[in-house]
This record gives structure tokens, sequence and C-alpha cells, in this order.
């Protein structure tokens, strides 16, 4: 759960843009992201699912447009393990979301060279 299990004096900020950021929790491991209405909690492992999956649909977007009742524009989907929940972005909003998940990435990355570094 969410409530009480996020601090501002043990989470770590991997990225932020305009639509939303990534903490990580210093005390479990787990990731925080907000992306406009969406808030998820994940651990690293599932984090980096998404990133790939997000990295594949990146390549061939055009696959991945769908058109969606009462929408202007084709929308990406990205489903998720309850088959009944699915997540829809228009081609700006995926751009950030994009954006977000692999800064993130590469901020977790760094982060895990300098705790190397220091540990050695």
């Amino acid at each position: 759960m969410i409530e009480g299990h996020h601090h501002e004096d043990t989470d770590f900020l991997l990225h932020e843009n305009k639509h939303g950021f990534i903490f990580e929790c210093e005390e479990c491991g787990e990731l925080l992201i907000s992306f406009e209405n969406i808030l998820v909690n994940m651990e690293k492992n599932q984090f980096f699912r998404l990133k790939a999956i997000n990295n594949n649909i990146s390549k061939n977007k055009e696959e991945h447009l769908f058109d969606i009742p009462n929408q202007n524009e084709k929308k990406i989907i990205i489903n998720t393990v309850d088959e009944k929940l699915n997540f829809s972005f228009n081609l700006n909003e995926f751009k950030y979301l994009h954006d977000l998940i692999n800064q993130a990435s590469h901020m977790l990355e760094i982060k895990k060279l300098f705790y190397n570094n220091f540990n050695t």
C-alpha cells in the first residue's frame, strides 16, 4: 500500500517530467511511479519488465495504436497483469512516459555504479 509507506526522507527521486515522477524507496527498494492520474508501486524487476515493454512499443508505435470509443485520437495500450485493466496513452503522453521510465532506469544504473564503487 502506498499510504504510510513512502516518506520524503527515505525516497530518492530518480526522474521527473511534466507528466510524472519515479521515486525509489531507500528502505525497501520499491519504486513509486506517478504518471498523470496513475500511481503505482512496483519492485525493480517489474519496473525493468515495464521498461522492456515500453521500449518495444516505442520501436513500432503504429502497431500499438488502437481506436478507443469516444476518443479523438488513437491510443497506445499497455496491458497489465489484470486482463481487465489496461493503460492508454496518446502519442505525446507515451513520449513522456518513455522518457520517464528510461531516464529513471539510467539513474538506477548510476546509483548501482556508485554503490558498487563505494563498497569495493
